[in-house]
């Protein structure tokens, strides 16, 4: 409980510095905006966490009862065809990248299991940039609650050994491709 106090003082705090570093930056001539930016970003992101986790359980209580899923109207109408950790995913993304460590940051400590969670399902897929981009902010951000907490170490864990072997694939496709392009340029000449 102390750690969640803390950060949410740290993140008042930060808050509150941003606004009036942003205030005194006449340049772009609209204080708050990267601030306002990231809080945006993180209800986004927070948001798509929500209706994830609500269809997963759906998912779940389907495959547990034996029907047949159907995606819930709102999550059918938010993420548009996709699995939740494609949703997730694809929110995270569009955050700006200097954006992405405050949008974070803004998220409760209690959805950390959840993301991981995402991010371990994306860790195979094409999404390698966005997973390593948000493992390596949550680690920075979320450090301490995450080494105090077993179940996220042992999610980490398991992300860790998904991207090492989607990069073993992704190491051998290039070699096979160099390899072939070099017998492609010697076989042209």
């Amino acid at each position: 409980v102390d750690v969640a106090e803390e950060r949410e003082r740290d993140l008042e705090a930060s808050i509150e510095e941003q606004l009036v570093v942003d205030a005194d930056d006449d340049s772009e001539g609209r204080p708050g905006k990267t601030t306002m930016q990231s809080l945006k970003a993180g209800e986004r992101i927070l948001a798509a966490l929500q209706a994830a986790d609500e269809e997963r359980q759906a998912m779940e209580e389907s495959a547990a009862s034996g029907v047949e899923h159907r995606p819930t109207v709102m999550f059918a109408t938010i993420a548009r065809g996709r699995q939740p950790w494609e949703h997730v995913c694809s929110e995270i993304a569009a955050v700006p990248a200097p954006d992405l460590d405050d949008a974070l940051f803004c998220l409760p400590s209690r959805l950390l299991p959840s993301l991981l969670h995402y991010m371990g399902e994306a860790a195979s897929s094409p999404h390698l940039p966005t997973v390593s981009h948000v493992l390596t902010s949550l680690l920075r951000l979320f450090f301490d609650e995450i080494s105090a907490d077993a179940q996220l170490l042992r999610a980490l864990e398991s992300i860790q050994s998904r991207l090492r072997e989607h990069l073993r694939e992704l190491e051998s496709m290039y070699v096979f491709n160099r390899v072939a392009m070099e017998h492609v340029i010697a076989g042209s000449q």
